[in-house]
This record gives C-alpha cells, structure tokens and sequence, in this order.
C-alpha cells in the first residue's frame, strides 16, 4: 500500500469496520493462504492479492549513506521502537550524524517517543499536556510538564490557575543513555503524526535536530480507554488532554483543527519520487545539511581565529 490508501474490501466484503484492529482480523487467516485486498486513493481502486504470513516487522530499518546513518522509524507502537533506535546507532560508531526520518510515522506510544528521545537530548523538557481533572464539580485542567534529566524522564503536574501548588512530581519513564553528539536531522511529511510530531517537537524546540520536510499531521491529542461498567468486551475511548510541545505548540485536534509542526526547512516530496529512492529530495536535502554541518572549516589560522571570536 501507499501513502493515503485506504482499505476498502477484502476479497469482496466492502469495509464497514470502525478500527484498523477489526479490519486486520478480516485479513488475518491462515498461513500461506491468500487474500485480495482492495484500497483507494481519491476515488481510484486497485486490487492486490496477499500471501498470508507470520511477518515480525522491526519498527526500525537503518543504513548508511554517504557517512551519515538513515533511520527510518516506521511506528513507536512496538515496544521496543527506542531500543531498535538505540541498536542501530551503537552498531554505526562511525556515523558522522544522522538522519531520523520519521516519515509516513502515525505514531504509538509516547513513552517510546520520549525514550527515543533522550538517546539524543542529555536534559530538558520533552512535552507538556493539559487534562481535564473536574473537583467538586467544576471544571478544572491539570498542566503535567515532562522533563529529562540524568536518571529519568519525571512529570510534573500541578493544578491550572495554582502555580507552584505540585499535585505530582515522579518518574514515569526509565531513560536511555544520550549517546548521540553528532548532527540530527527530522525528516517528516503530512503522515508524521500524534508521538512522532511529539519527538520532532521535543528535539526541535531544544535545539537537538533540524527538521526537514513538509507540515506534519497534526494530532496533539490524546485518549483514555474506559472498560468498566461497560459490556463484556466492549469499550469506550475518549479524549482527555491536549499536548504541547516544550515551546507550547499545540499540534491540533487530527481534525478540523489539524495544524501540524512546520519544518526548519520547507522541502515538498518531488512528483512521482518514492520515498528512499534516488529521487528523494527529502533524503537528499538532510544528507545535504549534514554534510554542510559537518564540513571542516576552510582558513588560513587568521580567518579561523576571526570565526571563533
């Protein structure tokens, strides 16, 4: 499948489901069996015959091109996504930056997100979000700010309208080591969504990575799930809190407030260029910055002096 494509029939039952995990079970069977899947794009079908089998898909595929170490972070919904992150970069010691290309990312978990993060930032805050916590009746939010220092990553959380008053203060996710001293460069696109607009966030707002791309998606919202008091195996999803990244930008709503992060470095996908390939400007501009961030600096000793002042 592409960019944008949407599952529409499997073999010849149209799609009323309402969640990728009852249409997954529609195309799940058993191994070695075929399937036909359907998907459409802007009023356009095609049909593509599937093999069934048992795939485990490492959420990280890397590479090194021209010196510099492409990871491409397809999802942080395994939860080992920040260990592939940190495996790949130990594997690569003689990287000379990388480029972390989140992609056609829609997301997962926000501790992964975090974690990935600190293998990149050695302190400061990651994200913030504003929650809906009613007392006594009235409607009151929570502000809980996400901070990373040299053991962990702590939140915060204090009462809106009463600074200083903490209602929490404790860690929530264990860290990685910073490992990473060399450039960064964020590759994302309008399919960057929700924990990966978080990560670019974060390391954009403290000056960790230069984004480049197009505007994200734009989901700075988050649910909790409600199962009791429900029927047996049904439950409820609701959206409690807004995110915002460490400078206070709020990502929008995924829908008719989808707002997006805006990359350092504006730069549309060519015509026709899939992604990873030759004709990828995208790829082509990081490797690009990378190059130019890591250039030795040209001078007599008189002219470097001048440059350091």
């Amino acid at each position: 499948m592409k960019a944008g494509e949407q599952i529409v029939k499997v073999n010849d039952e149209l799609i009323d489901t309402e969640t990728a995990e009852e249409t997954a079970k529609l195309i799940r069977g058993d191994v070695d069996t075929k399937v036909r899947v359907t998907v459409g794009k802007d009023g356009e079908n095609r049909e593509i015959e599937l093999t069934r089998q048992v795939i485990d898909t490492p959420a990280v595929k890397s590479e090194m091109r021209d010196g510099f170490l492409h990871l491409q972070v397809t999802t942080f919904s395994q939860i080992d996504a920040s260990e592939e992150v940190q495996q790949a970069i130990e594997k690569n010691p003689e990287a000379k930056g990388y480029i972390l290309d989140l992609r056609n990312n829609p997301g997962g978990y926000v501790r992964e997100a975090l974690q990935t993060g600190s293998l990149i930032m050695s302190e400061g805050n990651m994200l913030s979000t504003r929650e809906r916590a009613d007392v006594d009746g009235k409607t009151s939010f929570d502000i809980s700010t996400y901070r990373l220092d040299a053991e962990s990553i702590k939140m915060t959380t204090i009462q809106e309208g009463k600074p200083g008053v903490e209602k929490y203060n404790e860690t929530v996710f264990d860290r990685h080591k910073d490992i990473v001293d060399k450039p960064v460069v964020i590759l994302v696109n309008e399919h960057s969504a929700s924990a990966s607009e978080l990560l670019t966030g974060a390391l954009k707002d403290n000056n960790e990575a230069y984004v480049i791309g197009t505007q994200t998606y734009g989901k700075g919202i988050g649910q909790n799930q409600i199962r009791s008091n429900l029927p047996e195996g049904s439950w409820l999803k609701v959206t409690t809190f807004k995110y915002f990244t460490p400078n206070g930008t709020w990502v929008g709503d995924a829908a008719s407030n989808k707002i997006g992060l805006t990359p350092n470095l504006v730069v549309p996908l060519a015509e026709n260029a899939e992604l990873n390939s030759a004709a990828d400007n995208q790829l082509q501009a990081a490797l690009a910055h990378l190059k130019q961030a890591t250039a030795p600096i040209q001078g007599t000793p008189e002219v470097l002096a001048k440059k350091e002042k």
